[in-house]
């Protein structure tokens, strides 16, 4: 799921759970658990049905400019420690390529051979 499939609501409440509360783990797994609340939270008293805002929902969306901020430091957040799962098998392999590995010299000094 996109970060842009959430509604407004949803990504609000996931910025305030992550802010406010004291959740274990490294950032990664705290923002994925402060999202699964803020859903849970939004389906729980009516704010949402499924991946849609319900009317109560849309009606306590934030609007203007402070609405859209939240919406872009959820999205860039979402990008960063969602989305960005699973891309990068190692650190310098972009795509999911494994990284290379090292080379073994030591055979072609004759380290290695069996006498």
């Amino acid at each position: 799921m996109a970060a842009k499939d959430y509604p407004s609501i949803v990504k609000h409440m996931t910025l305030k759970v992550f802010s406010k509360t004291k959740l274990p783990g490294p950032t990664k797994q705290r923002f994925a658990s402060a999202l699964e609340i803020a859903k849970s939270q939004c389906a729980k008293y009516g704010y949402t049905a499924g991946n849609q805002a319900t009317a109560k929902g849309r009606s306590h969306d934030q609007q203007g400019q402070e609405g859209e901020l939240k919406n872009r430091i959820f999205d860039a957040m979402y990008s960063q420690y969602i989305a960005g799962e699973g891309k990068r098998t190692e650190k310098g392999a972009p795509g999911g390529e494994p990284a290379p590995l090292p080379v073994n010299d030591a055979h072609d000094l004759g380290r290695n051979k069996k006498q």
